[in-house]
C-alpha cells in the first residue's frame, strides 16, 4: 500500500510539472538553461534532505554508473526533449504522451 501512495504523490508532482514549465519556458529561456535551474534545484533539495536525514552513503561503483547513465538519460536527454515539447506544444497534449513511457 505504501508504494501505491508514493506513485500518487509521484504523479500528482509530475502531473503539476508540465503547467510550471510551460509558464517557465515562455520566456526566451534556453532548454539547456532551464535544464541546470532545474537539476540545480533538485540537487540542492536533495541534498538539504539527504544530510538532514543522516543518510549512509554506501554506493557501489556499478550502481553509481547505473544511476548516472539513468540520469543522463531522464534528467537531461528526456527533460530537454520535453522542454522542447512543453515549449512548441499544448501541456494537455503533450504531458499525456510523454507520461506513456511505461508502456
Amino acid at each position: 500500500m505504501r508504494g501505491v501512495i508514493f506513485a500518487i504523490l509521484a504523479s500528482l508532482a509530475w502531473g503539476l510539472a508540465p503547467i510550471l514549465f510551460k509558464l517557465g519556458l515562455k520566456a526566451e529561456v534556453s532548454n539547456l538553461f532551464a535544464l541546470m535551474v532545474h537539476n540545480f534545484s533538485a540537487f540542492l533539495l536533495a541534498s538539504l534532505v539527504f544530510f538532514a536525514l543522516g543518510e549512509p552513503l554506501k554506493v557501489g561503483l556499478r550502481e553509481l554508473v547505473f544511476i548516472s547513465v539513468g540520469g543522463i538519460l531522464s534528467g537531461f536527454l528526456g527533460l530537454f526533449f520535453y522542454f522542447e515539447a512543453v515549449r512548441h506544444g499544448k501541456v494537455s497534449i503533450v504531458a499525456p504522451i510523454a507520461s506513456t513511457s511505461p508502456l
